[in-house]
């Protein structure tokens, strides 16, 4: 296992791909005066997970399926709001020639799922997803090596069926939940994702309830399946979310493509923090054998002189300073020519 991480994450002959070579190119945008309802149908209709607010060719600002959970649907013509009020801006932004790493860490750092790329002229050119970063192909040996199990990390959101869907809304905007779990008496599961509320917005549909609403049944994976075997699944499906069942086949987590990013992130910074320690375990192993070498070398009672590529000295030992009556200060920034006594030709210090 170790061979095949470091394989993956310390692997410096690979190059990096670049973020412009995994980009969807497909932009959506609309004007800042457009209503909610519309921007979603927009989004609806071709089906990408953000649109970009701009004006007179300027990005303004973005609206996403995690926004949509910010809309108070209880709100009289909540639908009809301009998108300036609940887009968010700036929008954070990466060259197309940004690493793919490094876009990968921007995306954590400021937990978001989409970077904007620009070009040389620092126009739009495409978004970048998580979903984009986790189908490249470099990691595709560490997702075969992981199971599901290992990338959760908290329970699932749950919701009973009979729950309105403003409540469910605000539910999940309050545990900063991509999708909920919801549950039926009849003992089904079903889920509702971000994605889910930019349709029911579309349509207009806010007085609804859950069980009306929900996608059913909800796709799942035991614990033990290979993050590889979830990711081919999920991208077979065209799904964001699978639901994680545990041996008692009760749904234990949710897993995303939010969730995948994180686990190999932390796995190649434990990567790298492994190789930082053995650098430094190499380092202080060479220092010891230095400090081991410079002793013997004062012990030594010959005479030793040390010099650079250039023969000038850099160090000399007591003996040294003993047989010739040359201090180390005298010496040092000499070159061994100092010791000539004018007896010998060249032939002979050549022969030396």
């Amino acid at each position: 296992m170790v061979a095949h991480l470091t394989e993956l994450f310390v692997n410096a002959q690979e190059p990096e791909p670049c973020v412009a070579k995994l980009i969807s190119k497909q932009l959506i945008s609309c004007s800042p005066d457009t209503p909610v309802q519309q921007a979603a149908r927009l989004m609806h209709q071709h089906q990408v997970s953000c649109i970009l607010v701009t004006e007179h060719n300027k990005v303004l600002g973005i609206w996403t399926e995690a926004d949509a959970k910010r809309l108070n649907c209880q709100q009289i013509d909540a639908y009809k709001q301009p998108i300036r009020q609940l887009m968010t801006s700036p929008v954070i932004h990466v060259q197309a020639d940004t690493p793919l790493n490094q876009a990968a860490s921007l995306m954590l750092q400021k937990r978001i799922r989409r970077l904007l790329v620009l070009d040389k002229e620092q126009r739009p050119l495409g978004m970048l997803t998580q979903s984009d970063i986790i189908r490249q192909q470099r990691i595709e040996h560490y997702l075969r090596l992981r199971d599901v199990g290992s990338s959760i990390s908290k329970p699932p959101l749950c919701l009973a069926s009979s729950m309105p869907l403003n409540q469910a809304v605000k539910m999940m905007h309050q545990h900063n939940a991509e999708a909920a779990i919801v549950e039926y008496p009849d003992g089904m599961s079903g889920i509702i994702t971000e994605r889910d509320l930019i349709r029911l917005i579309a349509d207009g549909n806010c007085h609804a309830e859950l069980w009306q609403l929900a996608q059913r049944p909800v796709l799942t994976v035991g614990a033990d399946c290979s993050l590889l075997q979830a990711v081919d699944l999920l991208k077979e499906k065209n799904f964001l979310h699978i639901a994680v069942c545990n041996d008692r086949e009760q749904i234990c987590g949710l897993l995303s493509f939010s969730d995948i990013l994180i686990n190999v992130e932390y796995a190649y910074v434990e990567q790298l923090k492994q190789a930082l320690q053995l650098r430094d375990q190499a380092l202080r192993t060479s220092a010891d054998y230095l400090r081991l070498a410079q002793k013997v070398i004062d012990a030594s009672l010959d005479g030793i002189m040390i010099t650079n590529v250039h023969g000038v000295i850099e160090s000399v030992n007591p003996s040294f300073s003993q047989l010739t009556g040359y201090s180390a200060e005298e010496a040092m920034g000499q070159t061994p020519a100092m010791l000539s006594s004018g007896l010998h030709n060249k032939d002979f210090y050549k022969k030396l």
